[in-house]
């Protein structure tokens, strides 16, 4: 490009400024023999700026105004920000930009075919078919060049949900038990908590080599606790709600506990225990009757001879529906009431439940 300085008038010398300093030759900054012009050669971005030439004679000096030059180049380093993954039904916004002068212009395109124009554009709900290539085309309308960038885009499907199906429903001890990790969606990756720690395989957990259950073999106590699993795809991750595993069990140990003896007519409470998850519904029989009482506690008000014998406690584990028993010998005693007989004033005592021989003219009222 070369500037050339105009004069009118007589000229001793012309001197070059740019941005206000004095312009030097270089190995692309050339000037004429009289300095009436220079040229500046492989026009370059750095060469912008406000140049001006000073003419002198020896009575004055006189400056031109400034021309700017300002160097039309590319477009160059085109770049597209945006997502690489997405899922359907959402919707997705890239934009393009280029390093040029003037502007660029852009035109979109999706694997092959235009689909928009401006730096910004914004697809419609996505599907899987919106997979693809989106191209940016920059164009300047100066230089006349072009120049491309390609952003790759991966539709997923969502995934929509996650849970935890235990198999059997009801979880007991010493049998075995499978947490399946259930995902509606496409998934790529899935893995388990345990009580928010990671769950591995080890003693009786074995976690499937594809992460999608665990199986427990078999159910201990030990494996109470709370469990996830997450499952996550190119754009997402979801996890499940959390499954309160709780090992049903017993009832165990089953026991009466009460008083063995007692007068009649004392009141007695028996009481039935059991070791149980969930505690036992319990039941009572009297010398193998059917049910006389419900409830862990026994309460015989006023009991009497006849209430003597053996009492069976049976727990009941409510989900399970496993039964257990305990029995219990109870001895009522009978006691003594004295009766007095006279015969000519002479006391006699008889005790209730013996036979006595009396002789009618020994009775007095």
């Amino acid at each position: 490009m070369t500037l050339t300085c105009e004069i009118t008038g007589a000229v001793s010398s012309i001197h070059w400024l740019k941005d206000g300093h004095a312009l030097v030759p270089d190995n692309r900054t050339a000037f004429s023999p009289d300095n009436s012009s220079v040229t500046l050669s492989h026009v370059q971005r750095s060469d912008d700026g406000n140049y001006q030439c000073e003419a002198l004679n020896a009575v004055s000096s006189k400056t031109s105004p400034g021309y700017h030059l300002l160097v039309n180049y590319g477009p160059e380093q085109v770049l597209i920000t945006g997502p690489a993954v997405a899922e359907t039904g959402t919707k997705v916004t890239f934009s393009c930009s280029a390093s040029s002068q003037p502007p660029s212009q852009y035109r979109w395109y999706f694997n092959g075919s235009q689909v928009g124009e401006g730096s910004v554009f914004e697809t419609g709900p996505l599907t899987l078919a919106s997979h693809g290539s989106y191209t940016c085309e920059a164009s300047n309308s100066v230089t006349g060049r072009n120049s491309t960038a390609v952003k790759e885009l991966a539709v997923v499907a969502p995934i929509s949900s996650v849970t935890v199906i235990p198999y059997p429903s009801i979880p007991i001890l010493a049998s075995n038990l499978t947490l399946t990790c259930n995902v509606t969606g496409v998934f790529k990756t899935m893995y388990w908590l345990k009580d928010g720690q990671s769950l591995t395989s080890k003693d009786n957990v074995i976690v499937n080599a594809d992460n999608s259950s665990v199986s427990f073999v078999p159910a201990q106590l030990t494996d109470d606790g709370s469990y996830q699993c997450f499952a996550s795809n190119l754009h997402s991750e979801k996890s499940s709600p959390v499954y309160h595993l709780l090992v049903s069990y017993g009832p165990d140990s089953v026991e009466i506990k009460g008083p063995h003896k007692v007068k009649a007519g004392t009141p007695v409470k028996l009481t039935c225990s059991a070791q149980s998850r969930p505690p036992s519904h319990f039941s009572w029989s009297f010398k193998g009757s059917g049910t006389m009482a419900t409830g862990n506690i026994l309460n015989l008000a006023k009991p009497s001879a006849e209430d003597s014998g053996l009492y069976t406690c049976l727990g009941e584990n409510p989900l399970t529906k496993v039964t257990a028993m305990a029995t219990f010998n109870l001895t009522i005693e009978s006691f003594a009431v004295p009766v007095m007989l006279s015969r000519e004033g002479l006391p006699l005592t008889a005790l209730t439940g013996l036979s006595v021989l009396l002789l009618t003219n020994w009775l007095s009222y």
